[in-house]
C-alpha cells in the first residue's frame, strides 16, 4: 500500500516498451479519509516527482536522466495538472503517458477516484482498454495533486497484451523490404527473403544462399555462379537471370548414391514423394549422371527450366519442391546408402557413422568381427535412418527393411532433406525441428496429413512448437 500526500505525490509506477496494436489495461485500488482536499500541488514540483519516479532528474550531468526529465516536462506543458475543485473528493488519479520511440509526447489519460472510495477501498480502472497506435514507451502511475489531505493506493496492476502478429515484411522483387513490422519483444528473425539467412554483421545486409552471398540492394550476387557455363548468355552475377518475378534461384546440396543401386532407390523415393500431377514437369528434370541416366550422381537442374517447372506451385507443394531442388543443385556432396538390417554399411558409411557411435564401441574390432560396421548399430542410434555431417557434405543411411510405416520414401525424405539439407546449411542446432517439420510437409504433400508428428517420438523426444509449420529453410 502506498500513501500519497503533498510531499509524496507519486505512488507505484511502471514503464513499458510497447508496439503498435499492443493493448494496455490498468487498475488499482484506492481509498481516502474524510478530509478537506483543497489547493493544488505546483506544476514544477509535480513534474519533478513524476519524472523522478522514472529516473529523470533536472540539472543532472547524466544525459539519460536529463533527457527523461525533459520528456516529461515537455509532456506536462501540454497535459497540465488535472486539479480538482471538489473539497470532499481528492484530485487523485490513475494515469498513463505515451511517448513515441524518440520520447516525444503522443497522448495521455487519467481516471480519477470517486466518492465511493471515501473510507472504503474501491477499484479504479479505465472504462476501455488502451490500444497503442505506434511503437514507443508508456509510463503508468498513480498520483495525488492536492495540497492537503492524503490518499492510499494498493494493488497497482498493468497488463500488457502484445499484438498477435510477430513480424510482417513486404518485398520488392529483388528482395528489399518495405512496410516492415516486428513486435518489439520478438527475437530477431534472420531468415527472410526466400527463406535465406540475412547477414547483418558490419551492416552488410546480404542474404546467405549457401554457395554465394546475395545483395538485395543491388539485386546481384557477390560471386560468379558455379553453373555459369550452362547459361553463358547471361551475366554470372545476375539474380534469377535478372527476372525475379518469373524465376527463383535455389541453392542446396548435390545428392549422390554410394552405389548406382543406392541412387536408383533414391530416385524411386523422390518420384514417390513428387508423385502428384502438379509435379509432372519437375519430375522430368530430376535426372542422374551417365550416358544411360543410371549413374550414382544426380544432375544439377538448369535454373530457367526449374523456374518454369515450379511456376504455379504454391504452399506446401512449392516449399517441398524448393527444398528438394535446392538439395540437388549444390556443390556439396550428400551421400546416401540403403542397407539391410542384418547387413553391414559401406566403407563410406563406416567412416561417417562410426564417428557417431558411443565411445565404448570399438569400431575397428567390430568391423573386423562382422566384416563391416553392422547396420544394427544404426537402428540403435536412429531407428530406420540416420544422417551425419561429413567433410564434404553429409551421409545418410536408410535401413531398407526398417520400420517405415509403409512408405520408405518418407524416411528417405526425412533423412536426406530434414537432416541432410539442414546440416548442409549449418543448422546443427535445429535438427530436431527441421527433420520433424520436413517429414510432416512430405506427409501432407503425399496425402497423409493425418500422420503428423509432434517431436515426442523423434530425436530428443521434446514436443515441437508448431510442428505443422513449413521448414524455415530451402
Amino acid at each position: 500500500m502506498a500513501k500519497l500526500d503533498v510531499t509524496h505525490p507519486i505512488g507505484p509506477a511502471l514503464s513499458l516498451q510497447v508496439g503498435a496494436g499492443d493493448i494496455i489495461q490498468m487498475e488499482a485500488y484506492a481509498h481516502f479519509e474524510t478530509n478537506n482536499y483543497s489547493g493544488s500541488n505546483s506544476l514544477s514540483s509535480f513534474v519533478a516527482a513524476v519524472a523522478g519516479a522514472f529516473g529523470g532528474i533536472n540539472g543532472s550531468t547524466i544525459a539519460a536522466e536529463q533527457f527523461t526529465f525533459d520528456a516529461f516536462n515537455n509532456a506536462y506543458g501540454t497535459i497540465g495538472l488535472q486539479g480538482n475543485s471538489n473539497n470532499t473528493v481528492p484530485a487523485a488519479y490513475l494515469n498513463y503517458i505515451l511517448f513515441d520511440q524518440n520520447m516525444v509526447y503522443k497522448q495521455s489519460g487519467f481516471k480519477q477516484i470517486t466518492s465511493a472510495s471515501s473510507n472504503n477501498t474501491v477499484l479504479v480502472s479505465f472504462d476501455t482498454d488502451l490500444v497503442i497506435p505506434e511503437p514507443g514507451f508508456i509510463y503508468c502511475f498513480v498520483s495525488f495533486e492536492n495540497g492537503t489531505g492524503r490518499v492510499f493506493w494498493d494493488d497497482f496492476k498493468v497488463t500488457h497484451v502484445e499484438h498477435p502478429v510477430i513480424q510482417t515484411d513486404d518485398y520488392y522483387p529483388f528482395g528489399l523490404t518495405f512496410n516492415s513490422y516486428e513486435r518489439i519483444t520478438a527475437e530477431p528473425n534472420r531468415y527472410k527473403f526466400t527463406g535465406k539467412e540475412r547477414i547483418d554483421d558490419l551492416e552488410l545486409g546480404w542474404d546467405d544462399f549457401g554457395a554465394r552471398m546475395y545483395d538485395p540492394t543491388l539485386g546481384r550476387w557477390n560471386h560468379i555462379d558455379p553453373l555459369a557455363n550452362k547459361y553463358d548468355m547471361h551475366s554470372p552475377y545476375h539474380y534469377t537471370l535478372n527476372n525475379p518475378i518469373r524465376y527463383i534461384d535455389p541453392d542446396g546440396m548435390q545428392i549422390e548414391g554410394v552405389t548406382k543401386k543406392d541412387a536408383e532407390k533414391t530416385h524411386e523415393d523422390l518420384n514417390s514423394i513428387l508423385a502428384g500431377k502438379q509435379f509432372d514437369a519437375l519430375r522430368g528434370l530430376i535426372t542422374r549422371s551417365g550416358k544411360k541416366g543410371n549413374g550414382k550422381k544426380f544432375n544439377k537442374i538448369d535454373s530457367e527450366a526449374l523456374s518454369e517447372a515450379l511456376e504455379g506451385l504454391e504452399g506446401d507443394d512449392l516449399a517441398l519442391a524448393q527444398i528438394i531442388t535446392g538439395a540437388i543443385n549444390s556443390d556439396d556432396v550428400h551421400k546416401i546408402e540403403f542397407a539391410k538390417s542384418d547387413g553391414v554399411l559401406s566403407s563410406d558409411g563406416k567412416e561417417a557413422i562410426g564417428s557417431q557411435l558411443p565411445a565404448y564401441i570399438n569400431v575397428d574390432a567390430t568391423v573386423e568381427k562382422h566384416g563391416g560396421l553392422p547396420t544394427s548399430l544404426v537402428t540403435n542410434l536412429g531407428g530406420s535412418g540416420i544422417t551425419t555431417k561429413t567433410e564434404t557434405g553429409t551421409h545418410s543411411v536408410i535401413v531398407e527393411d526398417g520400420d517405415h510405416n509403409g512408405d520408405r520414401s518418407v524416411t528417405t525424405g526425412h533423412e536426406l532433406f530434414g537432416h541432410g539439407r539442414s546440416l548442409g546449411l549449418g543448422r546443427e542446432d535445429s535438427q530436431h525441428i527441421d527433420a520433424v517439420r520436413t517429414e510432416n510437409l512430405i506427409l501432407r504433400v503425399k496425402g497423409m496429413g493425418n500422420r503428423q508428428r509432434d517431436g515426442t517420438n523423434h530425436g530428443d523426444r521434446t514436443k515441437i512448437k508448431n510442428p505443422k509449420a513449413l521448414p524455415d529453410f530451402r
